[in-house]
């Protein structure tokens, strides 16, 4: 599992820490990477990748998650992951217009810890 990358992107410290602490339980091993926004995200990306899993919120400051998505897609297509969307968005054209854009889950805040656990065995295995 050594080397497995993961960026979380969120304008909230408690969610991120909340995030942290959940997938440090799970799996020791991982790199986690943090950005308070999607452009802070999409930066990170660009400097650190490639990532394994990103999750990130929707609502956030400068850039939000799907703006994101967009980018990571546009700019650099086939090395983006999985991106699992955590918010409070239940919008069904938000939902639409993430999985266009590199959505593979939409999880609805809060978070459940169970939850979060079988995406981490899904997609890091």
């Amino acid at each position: 599992m050594s080397g497995k990358k993961i960026l979380i992107v969120d304008d909230s410290d408690a969610v991120r820490s909340s995030l942290v602490k959940i997938i440090k339980q799970k799996k020791e091993d991982l790199q986690i990477y943090q950005a308070c926004d999607g452009s802070i995200g999409l930066s990170t990306f660009e400097k650190e990748k490639p990532f394994d899993l990103i999750f990130s919120d929707y609502n956030m400051p400068n850039m939000n998650g799907i703006s994101m998505c967009k980018n990571l897609k546009e700019k650099f297509a086939q090395e983006v992951p999985p991106i699992v969307m955590l918010t409070t968005e239940m919008n069904k054209d938000l939902m639409d217009e993430g999985k266009k854009n590199g959505v593979v889950i939409w999880v609805v805040k809060p978070i459940n810890a169970k939850a979060l656990e079988q995406i981490i065995d899904r997609f890091l295995k």
